[in-house]
């Protein structure tokens, strides 16, 4: 006879069949009825998991929804003028939700998809003393999108829209867990302008001029570093990582071909060890490259943790080299440690440095002889074990010498939080 209740429904009929071994082990099938309810509970939970589950139209390709939220508060003063704002922490570092496909075609291959869509909803890159709301807030950005094919023994080739191999790649060095609060981007204040004593415009911004394009990048990405700053349309690929090793290349838009190698040992005689060596070189005037020439970025970095303490340091350099510009480096140190005083999470503590030689341009193109950029900052980060979320509260000081002009600092205290989903 049939149980009235472990008759398939629209729940599945796994759901039935797990139902039915139930209430077989729990010794409750009668002649004429199954009774009890045993498993009532079982098939509204099955049904209510089916209405809250991600739908996929191609049931051969696995989907995996990921991304942050983040968002943060902003106090700022220039030496003139003082504000709080609320923002997020910039494209590229947006608030986010990534979807990832995949799907074996054979033992060790794998194709798959990548969209990383970016939430805009307070642009702090587009933000100034005037201007506490950016014009593209509220807006949707394309991050990423591109498909991969996949080999556990060869690597793997990606094209669409994505970063490329020296996107980043001093960034990725750092693994102290701190990278949402500091980097070597000034993110805070990259759209202000410089003042001098008296309080008016240098015609510079803390991002190095040219437009708030990046000065020390010239256009090609994120100054006064993170020249290879933000995904395009390449061909790229990945090498699989042999004892530690890995190489990524790309090739992007109109000649723009990048090679990046990294190094990563997690336990050598008790220290954490990464190393990175990066070169981009551009040949288009649409990110920056002057007509009939080039830039080249060059970029080396390092992190070293004694595990056993938890106390680490990070070093990056970066070196533009362009036809027609003066070559410029931008050094970027931190250092901190890793404490478990709560147990709500890791406690990171550190400090920062940056120093932006010859690179500074002003709002109209021209370059500053002599002028240098340097900032140094103080923060804690906080993680929430149990949230996926981390917290932060940091201040900088930025400082622009400018030969023959004296110019005012600018300081900022920030209270932000990303959390993972």
């Amino acid at each position: 006879m049939k149980s009235k209740h472990c008759r398939p429904s629209a729940a599945g009929i796994s759901a039935s069949v797990i139902c039915l071994l139930t209430c077989l082990s729990a010794g409750q099938v009668f002649a004429a009825d199954l009774g009890g309810d045993c498993c009532a509970d079982l098939e509204e939970r099955v049904a209510e998991l089916e209405a809250t589950t991600a739908r996929k139209g191609n049931r051969k390709v696995s989907l995996a929804i990921t991304g942050w939220v983040a968002e943060q508060v902003i106090h700022w003063d220039d030496g003139k003028e003082s504000n709080t704002y609320v923002a997020g922490l910039g494209t590229n570092y947006a608030s986010n939700v990534q979807f990832t496909g995949s799907a074996a075609i054979a033992p060790g291959w794998s194709v798959g998809y990548v969209l990383h869509l970016e939430a805009i909803d307070n642009n702090l890159y587009s933000l100034d003393a005037s201007h506490p709301r950016s014009a593209d807030a509220g807006s949707v950005n394309t991050n990423e999108s591109y498909w991969f094919v996949k080999s556990d023994q060869f690597g793997s080739v990606s094209i669409g829209k994505r970063s490329s191999a020296g996107d980043n790649a001093a960034f990725l060095s750092d693994l102290s867990g701190t990278t949402a609060a500091a980097y070597w981007v000034a993110y805070d204040v990259w759209n202000f302008q410089i003042l001098k004593a008296d309080g008016t415009s240098t015609n510079i911004t803390w991002a190095g001029g040219k437009n708030s394009s990046g000065g020390q990048c010239h256009g090609m990405g994120g100054g006064p570093a993170d020249c290879v700053g933000s995904p395009m349309q390449t061909v790229r690929y990945d090498s699989p990582t042999i004892a530690g090793f890995q190489v990524v290349t790309s090739w992007s838009e109109d000649d723009e071909w990048g090679v990046t190698g990294y190094y990563t040992n997690t336990w050598w005689h008790d220290f954490l060890v990464k190393g990175v060596a990066s070169y981009q070189a551009d040949t288009d005037t649409h990110f920056g490259a002057p007509p009939g020439g080039s830039l080249e970025y060059t970029q080396l970095a390092g992190y070293l943790e004694h595990v056993p303490t938890g106390i680490w340091g990070n070093f990056q350099w970066g070196h533009m080299v362009g036809t027609g510009y003066k070559t410029d480096d931008v050094y970027y140190a931190k250092a901190g440690i890793k404490l478990h005083p709560i147990s709500l999470g890791t406690t990171r503590p550190y400090g920062e440095y940056l120093r932006a030689n010859n690179g500074v341009y002003d709002l109209d193109g021209n370059f500053v002889p002599g002028a240098s950029e340097t900032y140094w900052g103080v923060g804690v980060v906080q993680d929430i074990d149990a949230a996926s979320m981390q917290m932060w509260l940091r201040f900088r000081d930025h400082e622009l010498d400018l030969p023959g002009v004296d110019t005012k600092d600018m300081q900022t205290v920030v209270f932000g939080a990303l959390i993972s989903y």
